[in-house]
C-alpha cells in the first residue's frame, strides 16, 4: 500500500508515502530518540518539502533528492491509502497475485486437455501422465 498525502499525519518513517517503501528501511544509522515518531506533515509544507533538517540526515542522498523532487506537498483533506498495483488504487487478490507470480507460458496442448466437456478428474490424470507424477504403487 501507499499513501496519497492529505493532511500528512502519517508515519515519515514507517508509512510508504514516498512510493520507494518505509524510509526506515533505508536509514544510513539509527534515528535519533526525538525524530523516531514525527509525522510527513513535520517536513512537508503546503509548497512541497521544507529545509533539510536532522530526519534527513539519517537517509542516503538519493532518498533526499526524491522527496525533494517528488512533488509531494500537503493539502487539507484525508491521508488517502491506495494500491499503485491496480489502476484504480483498490488493492484486490488479483493485483496482488498477478504481482507476484511469474506466469508460465501458454502451451499449445492445454485447450485440448482443458475443457469442459472432458471430465475433470480425466484431465488431471491425463496432465499428471505428461508430467509423469501419476501415483502408484511401486511393487517389487
Amino acid at each position: 500500500m501507499q499513501w496519497q498525502i492529505g493532511r500528512g499525519d502519517i508515519s515519515f518513517w514507517k508509512d510508504n508515502w514516498t512510493g520507494r517503501g518505509p524510509l526506515v528501511t533505508r536509514v544510513l544509522h539509527p534515528i535519533p530518540t526525538g525524530l523516531k515518531d514525527i509525522q510527513v506533515r513535520d517536513y512537508l509544507g503546503r509548497a512541497g518539502p521544507l529545509p533539510p533538517s536532522a530526519a534527513f540526515n539519517c537517509l542516503p542522498q538519493g532518498e533526499i533528492d526524491a522527496i525533494f523532487q517528488g512533488g509531494f506537498c500537503t493539502f487539507d483533506g484525508p491521508n488517502v491509502p491506495y494500491w499503485p498495483l491496480d489502476p484504480s488504487g483498490d488493492f484486490s487478490i488479483n493485483s496482488a497475485w498477478v504481482s507476484c507470480r511469474s506466469p508460465s507460458p501458454i502451451v499449445s496442448w492445454s485447450s485440448k486437455l482443458w475443457f469442459p466437456q472432458l471430465p475433470p478428474k480425466v484431465s488431471m490424470l491425463v496432465w499428471r501422465t505428461l508430467k509423469v507424477v501419476v501415483p502408484v504403487e511401486l511393487v517389487v
